[in-house]
């Protein structure tokens, strides 16, 4: 298996259980500290990958940048592809179960 497509997957299972982890923070009233710690450590995740997100869109944008990536320095790109995919499909679930 291709090592981008790796990356893919695992981004996209760590941005789905992610979400579903935030999901549950929001819904129980009731915590403990093992629960407190690992909420928080997925909120502190989420903030990296906004923040990681935000600096590594424009060189997929702006070709000069693009050309000066080689494919080993390319690496995190399918990373971050595949966990804003399971950001973006928890979302729209959860979307679509508001609605209906």
């Amino acid at each position: 298996m291709d090592s981008s497509l790796k990356l893919f997957l695992i981004g996209l299972a760590l941005g789905i259980t992610v979400s579903i982890i935030l999901d549950q923070s929001n819904s129980d009233s009731e915590e403990g500290f093992m629960k407190t710690f690992v909420t928080e450590g997925v909120k502190l995740w989420h903030l990296v990958f906004m923040i990681t997100m935000v600096t590594t869109i424009p060189f997929l944008a702006i070709e000069p940048l693009k050309k000066r990536f080689t494919r080993k320095t390319f690496l995190p790109f399918p990373f971050l592809a595949g966990n804003g995919t399971g950001f973006l499909f928890m979302g729209v679930l959860g979307m679509i179960h508001s609605i209906l």
